[in-house]
């Protein structure tokens, strides 16, 4: 089935880029297909606050979402470390570095949102 079809979504958030491949190499054993996202912000952590927004993260298919969380439990052992606890840096605006408070979707200083934008013309 050729992946724009399918839906990914977020099964796990790893604490470093070595606990999240040795996740993705038990759900893979298991059939399990992932994707890890913000593997690559690892390597710009000088530019960008470690944290929550930064962790790599493993990406299942819907479908297999439950199937993926079981073996994740089985595979960390409870090692997990839940980076929104130990974060001490507020959250900032990646276009401006204004402090934005956790629930804010843009930044009050320059305005720049993660949100789409939808009055954006499609190239």
């Amino acid at each position: 089935m050729p992946t724009a079809n399918l839906k990914f979504v977020e099964a796990y958030r790893a604490a470093h880029p070595i606990q999240a491949h040795a996740l993705r190499m038990a759900l893979e054993e298991a059939g399990i297909r992932v994707i890890i996202e913000n593997e690559a912000l690892q390597g710009a952590i000088g530019d960008v606050p470690p944290g929550w927004s930064s962790a790599p993260r493993l990406l299942v298919e819907e479908s297999q979402l439950s199937a993926a969380r079981e073996i994740i439990g089985r595979a960390d052992h409870g090692k997990s470390f839940d980076l929104r606890r130990t974060q001490s840096e507020p959250t900032r605006c990646l276009a401006c570095d204004a402090i934005m408070a956790e629930a804010e979707t843009a930044c009050p200083k320059c305005g720049w949102s993660y949100e789409p934008d939808d009055s954006a013309k499609p190239l």
